[in-house]
């Protein structure tokens, strides 16, 4: 049987927790290994409200210049409220730093800095174990039965993290609301001002940011349904 690769740090998970962690890490001269399931980055998603501590730890990255390069900047709450034939309007200026971002841009961005090989793809964790020889924290088993050793193990893999497994976490808890997000991409330009719209109608939520002069997040979140029910089941 081949001796297990041994690592100082492994980080579990390359969304963006994981691979803020290694180029935090890395900023500091300090190397670890990322194992990434997906067969590449996981580049796709839609967007991603950024707020004041959020551009401070981007600062701190030294990714936050050209991110804000790629989303405007936030300056309206727009609350809309609907009940009946009622609706009310509030507009409040926003005080500290807002943009939303695409996932994408920040994902490929955090990735970049990162040295190469040190995010291994399609690398599934399927179990953790203590070290039985004690010279390492872990012993990971992966799906295709390798193991692998690290003296310090982050685990950063999200739902059904065999990390927060092998720690004994409580097990996730799903909110039955069904929420729909997306892009919506106008090729010769909007006319949103830059605000962030909220939209309460009913049991829904609506959500508006604009990105760009062209690209609009949008989310809309739908009431709790009985288990079982589909999105797609809400417009028929």
């Amino acid at each position: 049987m081949a001796e297990a690769e041994a690592h100082g740090i492994v980080i579990v998970g390359g969304g963006i927790c994981g691979l803020a962690t290694a180029l935090a890490l890395h900023r500091k001269g300090i190397p670890s290994l990322v194992l990434e399931k997906s067969r590449s980055l996981r580049a796709d998603g839609a967007g991603i409200g950024v707020h004041a501590n959020g551009w401070r730890a981007l600062e701190q990255l030294g990714v936050a210049a050209e991110l804000r390069e790629t989303a405007q900047l936030i300056t309206v709450y727009h609350d809309v409220w609907q009940q009946g034939d009622k609706t009310s309007r509030e507009k409040v200026p926003v005080r500290m730093e807002l943009r939303c971002l695409n996932r994408k841009d920040l994902i490929e961005a955090l990735a970049k800095d990162i040295p190469a090989g040190a995010i291994r793809f399609g690398c599934r964790v399927a179990a953790v174990a203590a070290d039985p020889g004690g010279g390492h924290g872990a012993v990971l088993t992966m799906a295709d039965g390798t193991a692998m050793k690290a003296k310090v193990l982050i685990g950063c893999e999200g739902t059904y993290s065999a990390v927060a497994r092998y720690l004994g976490l409580s097990p996730v808890r799903t909110i039955p609301r069904p929420v729909l997000r997306g892009f919506t991409w106008y090729p010769h330009g909007h006319s949103f001002d830059t605000e962030f719209l909220r939209l309460r109608v009913g049991g829904f939520f609506i959500g508006r940011l604009t990105i760009t002069d062209n690209l609009v997040h949008f989310f809309v979140t739908m009431p709790k349904q009985p288990t079982g029910t589909y999105a797609r089941d809400l417009f028929i």
